[in-house]
């Protein structure tokens, strides 16, 4: 799945939804440029809930 075909882009400020199949997400918060990636921050949440399920 491609995220760029899912997502719709706002205009004029409007709210930016997530759009997958039949699911509606309103994004509130976006990544900067230069910071941590996606991936490194859901690598992150992973090992964190694997320890605490320990």
């Amino acid at each position: 799945m491609n995220i760029d075909e899912k997502r719709t882009v706002p205009e004029n400020n409007e709210p930016e939804y997530f759009i997958c199949g039949n699911c509606r997400i309103l994004i509130t918060e976006h990544f900067p440029e230069k910071g941590r990636t996606f991936d490194e921050l859901i690598k992150d949440l992973i090992l964190y809930t694997a320890k605490k399920a320990q």
